[in-house]
């Protein structure tokens, strides 16, 4: 293989378990109802387990970058792939609510290697120009696994059940492991394996700590921060888990054809991605484009809500397309948290946001879950299941345009704190 193709091969890998692990994290909301009646659990504790998965991801963001420097990708990805693989089994032969809900915490603690593990062979094996380039085109990528983790995989569901159709992705995560252990690999390059060495050394000797108080001293970044946590509730709220089933009741269409129509918050996320980059480049106004997206999100994702039974299948596909679109502020945060401290501080000021902004996806989970049963009427099904209504189900998402609209308003003391 010559030396041109060489990193794109090794590229391949971790960027196909960056799509896979958007596949796992939308599976909850592909089969919500048959997992509450297998567990004959209610929505609160449903809200727990979609947002263990989030918890996982956070908590291993800052420990799992550590590791892959020391360790290497290789390895990283490879044992990551393999504990998402032990972790879907484990679901399936999970006998209790609580083991399930771990199992979902392994996985959301595996998956956070896809992005990680992406990033890290991009800067190995790719010259320095190419490296903004590059990542943008992974993250595009990897949200095609958003897509097909909808509709397909509710088929799939369908003409089979959810056991069957998680231990096939068991299986791919395992293929996933062996891929990495095959192909992935470490460039030559004895200086850079030396200056990680001794940025490791440093770290040990007190400076990670030094820097973190820094970090946390700085008042604008943890104003974004905050703001992007309450923003965050479109993508990692709907889109990710309560959207199909809301979908499906309020539009009176099949729990597959509702996965398809959530799908659009991600192919907007394709388009919005470079096109929101391109915009605030371009007008040098990232912090007023990302708050100005809070404010449009708060907008659109109210009036589905209060009028999605007034509105016919294309306008709900066009508003939830506007909402991906916009959902891609984040990259504008990262960019924003990155200017906002030191140069060295950098890369930990973005693993600490992302961090952060997946903290909002445990919230959000778990607050609609309780606010949904908090608005039930007491109705059983005849398994003796909740049944909860519209009326409930709006309730309860209601709060993702409240704290966007709150998030975008907290963007202007971002400004004010800059000047």
């Amino acid at each position: 293989m010559t030396r041109q193709l060489l990193p794109w091969f090794i590229w391949l890998t971790p960027v196909l378990f960056f799509a896979f692990q958007f596949i796992l994290r939308l599976f909850p909301g592909n089969v919500q109802s048959e997992l509450m009646q297998h567990f004959q659990v209610d929505a609160t504790s449903f809200g727990v387990f979609a947002s263990a998965y989030y918890i996982g991801y956070a908590g291993m963001q800052i420990p799992m970058a550590i590791l892959i420097e020391k360790f290497g990708p290789k390895l990283m990805i490879a044992s990551s792939a393999l504990l998402c693989a032990i972790a879907c089994w484990m679901m399936i032969w999970a006998d209790s609510w609580p083991l399930a809900v771990f199992s979902r915490f392994l996985i959301g603690a595996g998956s956070v290697v896809g992005f990680l593990g992406t990033t890290k062979i991009i800067s190995d094996w790719f010259s320095a120009e190419h490296h903004a380039k590059m990542i943008g085109f992974s993250f595009s990528f990897g949200l095609i696994g958003a897509v097909y983790g909808g509709k397909p995989i509710s088929l799939m569901v369908e003409q089979t059940n959810w056991q069957e159709v998680l231990m096939l992705l068991g299986f791919v995560a395992a293929a996933i492991a062996i891929l990495a252990l095959l192909f992935v690999k470490i460039p030559n390059k004895p200086n850079s394996n030396k200056a990680n060495r001794a940025n490791i050394a440093k770290n040990k000797s007190g400076s990670l700590i030094k820097d973190l108080r820094l970090l946390f001293s700085t008042r604008a970044l943890l104003i974004l921060a905050i703001a992007n946590f309450l923003m965050v509730g479109s993508l990692e709220g709907f889109a990710d888990v309560w959207g199909t089933n809301y979908l499906s009741m309020m539009l009176g269409v099949s729990k597959a054809d509702a996965a398809h129509l959530t799908s659009y918050i991600f192919m907007g996320m394709i388009l919005g991605a470079p096109l929101l980059s391109y915009l605030a480049d371009k007008s040098h106004s990232h912090i007023k484009i990302t708050g100005l997206c809070g404010l449009m999100m708060a907008l659109l994702m109210g009036g589905l809500i209060l009028f999605t039974n007034h509105f016919n299948i294309m306008c709900v596909k066009i508003i939830l397309f506007t909402v991906g679109m916009l959902s891609t502020y984040q990259v504008l945060v990262f960019v924003v948290g990155e200017r906002l401290v030191p140069k060295h501080l950098s890369n930990i000021a973005i693993a600490t946001l992302n961090c952060i902004n997946m903290f909002g996806g445990s919230f959000f989970h778990s607050t609609i879950g309780l606010l949904i049963d908090y608005f039930w009427t007491g109705e059983l099904n005849t398994a003796g299941q909740p049944l909860y209504d519209m009326q409930a189900y709006s309730s309860g998402l209601f709060i993702i345009p409240i704290t966007a609209l709150l998030g975008g308003l907290l963007i202007v003391f971002i400004k004010k704190e800059k000047k």
